[in-house]
């Protein structure tokens, strides 16, 4: 059984060499995520083209542009599948410390707390720099199919919330709450992602200033130096369940393909349930006719449309991986980038937001998809040898949390 290391809210397996390749699923399907997400942000970087689909807002609108709707659209996997898979890790590096070094309730908490705390301070010393580097290269500013604005108030924006704010504050949450039955878990999960669709604002009062505790709890936007676009309630309600998955393959490797196809069929249901229905669940109604009004769905909170189409896709290529039997090899470039997930994220954003200085006017698709694909190589080497630099450190030494 391999021994994960949660590595900033996006896991890495320290030993995949030795480990089961019933668990290599997780490796993958982290890896796989982990190159659409750099596709989302080259996007911004080089396309200079990024729709946001926020609550209180119309939703983008893309008059029948497949390409750029599409694009969104597999990209809208990350931040649920990053959650989703940090909840499996956790669970599952809980088991085995408590079962196999003795450590406590407290020692868990600890653990989790620390590296919460650093995910959250990484957020704004190291990502958020990022983000003005690329922004600054823009001559044109950003495409965002219609959507000028996001819900709040405030223009000077100072204190940006991002998707490790949302990692960092959900493990230090679960991590003081590991201790709970999983029937606990799947309740409070259920309740975290029911909030936003329950005590979401009217949209007509979508420019109000909230304030800082509700925006950081449940309500994107602004709040005049305050920008938050993961609100920890919810994003900690699908950790949550990622939590319970991992329970049940720590403790039955063999079901991983059942429970994932089983459950990413149930989350494409209510995706269907909800999206048929209209109303709860939704934030939005049906943004344009045909199938991208049926696919557009709010992501800032996330809509239960939104989860159940995400999580649906993850469930089903959590088992797809799982149906893999032969390991494997270890310099795969989805098990590297899947082990080295917070290395990647930081150097991804870097890459592309300097890359972008030569695209200052945007790009086309074509050129977009060139240029991601190609930056993928550079941060393929960077990786494995970020993999390779912290293997080769001490167990407790700190380089093994980045």
């Amino acid at each position: 059984m391999t021994r994960p290391d949660v590595d900033g809210g996006m896991s890495e397996s320290k030993s995949s060499e030795s480990s089961s390749p019933r668990l290599h699923h997780v490796d993958l399907t982290r890896g796989l995520i982990m190159a659409l997400m750099a596709l989302d942000h080259a996007r911004l970087f080089v396309a200079r083209d990024h729709p946001s689909e926020f609550w209180g807002v119309a939703l983008p609108q893309y008059d029948g542009q497949t390409v750029p709707f599409l694009t969104r659209l597999v990209t809208h996997l990350c931040a649920p599948g990053f959650c989703f898979l940090m909840g499996v890790s956790m669970a599952m590096l809980t088991a085995n410390r408590q079962q196999k070094q003795g450590w406590s309730r407290g020692q868990v908490a600890r653990y989790f707390l620390l590296r919460g705390a650093m995910l959250c301070v990484l957020q704004h010393v190291v990502e958020n720099p990022a983000w003005l580097l690329g922004n600054m290269g823009s001559a044109v500013g950003v495409e965002h199919y219609g959507v000028e604005t996001i819900p709040g108030a405030g223009d000077n924006i100072w204190l940006h919330f991002g998707v490790l704010y949302t990692l960092g504050a959900s493990m230090m949450l679960w991590g003081a709450l590991m201790w709970l039955p999983s029937a606990a878990v799947g309740v409070l999960s259920v309740l975290g992602i029911l909030a936003s669709a329950v005590f979401l604002p009217d949209a007509s009062l979508s420019g109000e200033p909230w304030g800082a505790a509700l925006n950081l709890l449940l309500i994107p936007g602004r709040s005049q130096v305050l920008q938050v676009y993961y609100p920890l309630l919810p994003w900690a309600g699908v950790v949550g369940l990622g939590v319970l998955y991992g329970r049940g393959v720590q403790a039955r490797p063999e079901r991983a393909f059942g429970w994932a196809a089983w459950g990413g069929a149930a989350a494409l249901a209510v995706f269907g349930v909800v999206r048929a229905l209209g109303g709860f669940g939704n934030h939005h109604g049906l943004s344009q006719p045909g199938w991208i009004g049926w696919l557009n769905v709010t992501k800032y909170p996330p809509s239960l449309a939104y989860l159940g189409l995400t999580l649906g896709v993850v469930g089903l290529m959590l088992a797809g991986f799982a149906l893999v039997k032969r390991r494997p090899d270890t310099n795969h470039p989805l098990m590297v980038l899947g082990q080295t997930a917070l290395g990647f994220y930081v150097a991804h954003l870097y890459l592309y937001a300097v890359v972008g200085y030569g695209f200052a006017h945007g790009s086309s698709f074509a050129v977009l998809y060139g240029v991601w694909a190609a930056g993928l190589v550079p941060l393929y080497v960077i990786s494995r040898r970020w993999r390779a630099f912290k293997r080769a450190k001490p167990s407790q030494s700190l380089w093994r949390m980045f």
